[in-house]
């Protein structure tokens, strides 16, 4: 549109629903050249680079200037392990930076979350991931990954040969399939089904009608007491 200038280009490397990567050596090339910032979310795909296996297929993403990586996806982490990585810590803390008397004393050696985000007080999500790397290592972490893509494999050629058409390619473990069957039927679905008779036409009901007591739930008399045997006259 006329009048506005682009600031960032924002790339995927791998789509949840698809495992789609976008071409990032050609966009962080075209972002340098137009000096755009460049950011990836790898929310899912960012564990590609764990293994070397599956590291190529994130070619390009060492020059973003900004990635976004959700171990809580791919690595099986508790929810809320997402990770922000960004060449430029000064735009941090130049967003989020706040002064209040209330606020400890900033410690010049490292980052605060408080200046470096929305969330001030938060939990320890990144134990969890820390402790799987320092029990299993990249090395286990790795091989982990690998095994997925073999399943993968294994899973693809097996849907190809009971019938199942591919309709995606990806790196990454996600197959999207579907079958001829399939596509017929909602084919076939989508078109209006006809009418094989006449609808009948709706007879409103008197008012008092709705009304009317019905003999099934009108209430039952009591029944009659029986004689005690054992009183005297």
């Amino acid at each position: 549109m006329h009048g506005l200038l682009p600031v960032a280009v924002v790339a995927t490397a791998g789509t949840t629903a698809t495992g789609a990567v976008d071409p990032l050596p050609a966009l962080a090339a075209f972002c340098a050249r137009e000096r755009l910032w460049l950011h990836v979310d790898a929310a899912f795909g960012g564990a590609a680079a764990l293994s070397p296996a599956l590291r190529g297929c994130l070619d390009g993403i060492a020059h973003a200037d900004s990635i976004t990586w959700d171990a809580h996806k791919w690595l099986q982490m508790p929810l809320g392990t997402g990770m922000y990585f960004t060449r430029h810590p000064a735009s941090l803390r130049a967003a989020f930076h706040t002064d209040a008397p209330y606020m400890p004393h900033r410690d010049p050696a490292h980052d605060e979350p408080f200046d470096t985000s929305l969330a001030w007080s938060r939990r320890a999500a990144g134990i969890p991931l820390f402790t799987a790397l320092a029990t299993r290592g990249l090395a286990g972490i790795a091989a982990t990954l690998e095994s997925h893509l073999r399943l993968t494999h294994t899973l693809r050629h097996r849907l190809l040969t009971m019938g199942f058409t591919l309709v995606s390619e990806s790196p990454l473990p996600v197959v999207c399939f579907t079958h001829p069957r399939f596509a017929a039927d909602s084919r076939r679905a989508g078109r209006p089904r006809p009418r094989t008779r006449p609808r009948r036409p709706h007879v409103a009901r008197p008012r008092h009608a709705l009304h009317r007591p019905s003999a099934r739930c009108a209430p039952r008399s009591p029944a009659p007491t029986p004689p005690n045997p054992i009183s005297t006259p």
